[in-house]
Order: structure tokens, then C-alpha cells, then sequence
């Protein structure tokens, strides 16, 4: 098991390499006022790791909620 996780890192690690250095132009983004010049997989990358992070959130809250719900349940119950 040990040894997959390892091929499977290695590459995942080389995928990411490819990506970098097949998207090294550089973009730009506008949003309201701002303008932003990046490479897409600068901006690709944050992208993601935003969207990881959101979703982690989201699910932390989720989880939060639905214990404080049984915690509530249960001194009800007593």
C-alpha cells in the first residue's frame, strides 16, 4: 500500500510539472477595477486552492452544525 501511494505521488508531481510548463503564457484578468497579469497556471492554481479551501469550510460548518444539532438532541433527551 505504501509503495502506491508513492507511485501515485509521483505523478501526480509529474502531471503537475507537465501542466506548469505547458501554461506559462501569461493572462489577464480582469474583476470590477482590478486588472491582474499572471500565468494561467499561477491562475489556474489559485483557483483551485481557493475552491479547496471554500469547500473545506463549507464542510467544516456543515459538520459543526450537525453535531451542535445531536448535542442539542441529546440533553433533550435526558
Amino acid at each position: 500500500m505504501r509503495t502506491f501511494k508513492i507511485i501515485c505521488i509521483a505523478v501526480l508531481l509529474a502531471l503537475a510539472a507537465v501542466f506548469t510548463y505547458q501554461n506559462t503564457a501569461v493572462m489577464q484578468l480582469n474583476f470590477l477595477f482590478w486588472t491582474v497579469s499572471m500565468s494561467a497556471c499561477l491562475m489556474l492554481l489559485i483557483t483551485l486552492f481557493s475552491g479547496i479551501i471554500i469547500g473545506l469550510l463549507l464542510s467544516l460548518l456543515n459538520v459543526r452544525r450537525k453535531a451542535r444539532k445531536k448535542s442539542i438532541q441529546t440533553k433533550a433527551v435526558q
